[in-house]
């Protein structure tokens, strides 16, 4: 038989803790391990699921299967709703990395043009200086 993984989990554990012809009175079922210590074997349900997933002797194979269908069904709603909410994360993220690479761009321009108002102060305190100078120059050559 072909089962979902959470359902081969279920049978795995179960059986693993359950003897066999196993009624539902979880209550009174207890199980004594290599130590005689007495363990509540603890049950297993899906959420959403109206359903154990030990499956008594009582039920017939409809039931049986129903149970799974809702199971199955239960999980395709689970894998549509991770899908959809990875999908989500992914539209996100790279929408948080264009706008970072854009904030990025936009730093990048502001310190160009902050360097290039900078060189254009640097240049023109330098032409002052030159004019100085030369003015200074034609000045000292008038006097001699």
């Amino acid at each position: 038989m072909n089962y979902s993984p959470v359902r081969r989990q279920v049978i795995l554990i179960m059986s693993s803790i359950l003897p066999k012809n196993v009624n539902n009175n979880m209550n009174k079922l207890t199980i004594q391990d290599n130590n005689s210590k007495n363990i509540k074997p603890e049950l297993i349900y899906l959420p959403n699921c109206d359903y154990n997933p030990i499956v008594d002797n009582d039920y017939d194979n409809e039931k049986i299967q129903l149970r799974r269908d809702k199971e199955d069904e239960y999980l395709q709603q689970l894998e549509e709703k991770v899908d959809a909410a990875v999908e989500q994360l992914t539209r996100e993220r790279t929408r948080i990395y264009k706008r970072e690479r854009e904030d990025r761009k936009l730093n990048i321009k502001k310190s160009i043009n902050k360097k290039k108002k900078h060189l254009a102060k640097l240049h023109e305190k330098e032409q002052e200086r030159r004019y100085q100078v030369r003015k200074q120059i034609k000045f000292l050559q008038k006097r001699l």
